[in-house]
């Protein structure tokens, strides 16, 4: 009975142990994906794709270790941009469809707690950049988190310039993978900023329009709530310039000249949805712009990347001579 007793009590402490170990797994599980959420991993994953592109546009030999740690940096910094943005918004957030299910509006993650995570990150995000990658990008990224905290943040409920400075800190990132490779701020990283910078209007204003009667309850001074023929007028303005730019970087030696022609298609579409939009400011229409800007800078860079000047990989083959071959 004795040995019987002994080992029913050791079957009861190794199920015990065993239900630790999986409680103690599930709270760490779901702290991760709180923190995932808390830094908005989604578009802290836009933000990074905008570095690699910047990134892989540069001039020279790729790094794969240079371009790991801007990734990744980039990513720390926008993370912990974010979770400052939402601790300064709890109120406001809480009055908005969209955001009244964030964690730090339902509580389900302290105050304090979010500090110190938005703290960590941001300061591995600027170590790393630093000592990983050159002191211009470290710069540049402490830029871009206080040009989001500091003054986009609180400028939503001030005035509509807001977006501007919005899309200023947008296109940062892109310019950020640009000085990974190159060190150095030149007209081939302008124009891509300005690619970056251009987007942000059409593709945040579309949004802003079907969310504007969230955004008046919050008290946020968007153009949409503002300003509405603003609204319509900047985003079709803005995508009318991207084809422009785009034959800039062409004249710059940044892509090749067939990068003009191939992209013509894509801003194409781009006036088009935005023109709708101008004529007729309709949600349908609103959304339709929007869905098209999530695919318009990827396939943009991408064929940037193709066309690359002289280091293009693809079309110039089709269009080159046999001695440019």
């Amino acid at each position: 009975m004795m040995i019987l007793a002994n080992e029913m009590k050791q079957t009861q402490e190794v199920i015990l142990k065993e239900e630790t170990v999986i409680i103690q797994t599930s709270k760490a599980c779901k702290l991760f994906f709180q923190y995932l959420e808390l830094g908005k991993a989604r578009l802290t994953t836009l933000v990074m794709t905008s570095a690699v592109a910047g990134y892989f546009m540069g001039p020279g030999d790729l790094d794969l270790k240079t371009l790991l740690c801007c990734s990744v940096g980039t990513g720390f910094m926008s993370a912990s941009s974010h979770v400052f943005n939402q601790l300064l918004e709890v109120p406001h957030d809480a009055m908005m469809g969209r955001t009244k299910q964030r964690l730090l509006v339902q509580k389900s993650i302290t105050t304090q707690h979010a500090v110190i995570f938005g703290i960590l990150v941001g300061f591995f995000g600027l170590a790393m950049l630093c000592m990983a990658v050159n002191p211009l990008t470290c710069f540049l990224g402490a830029l871009t988190w206080l040009l989001y905290v500091a003054v986009y943040t609180p400028m939503k409920r001030i005035s509509i310039l807001n977006t501007w400075i919005g899309s200023v800190v947008g296109a940062l990132p892109t310019l950020m993978g640009f000085t990974a490779l190159t060190n150095k701020v030149s007209l081939d990283g302008a124009l891509l900023f300005a690619i970056s910078f251009s987007w942000q209007f059409p593709h945040f204003n579309a949004l802003s329009w079907y969310l504007r009667k969230d955004y008046a309850r919050a008290g946020y001074k968007m153009m949409s709530v503002c300003n509405q023929n603003l609204c319509r007028s900047t985003t079709l303005n803005y995508a009318c310039v991207l084809p422009l730019i785009c034959l800039m970087t062409c004249i710059s030696g940044l892509t090749s000249k067939e990068f003009f022609v191939v992209s013509l298609p894509v801003n194409g579409v781009f006036i088009f949805l935005s023109y709708d939009f101008f004529k007729q400011p309709t949600v349908t229409n609103a959304r339709k712009l929007f869905k098209y800007s999530l695919i318009y800078l990827p396939l943009i860079f991408s064929l940037m990347f193709v066309c690359k000047g002289k280091y293009s990989l693809g079309f110039n083959v089709f269009f080159a001579t046999e001695e440019e071959i």
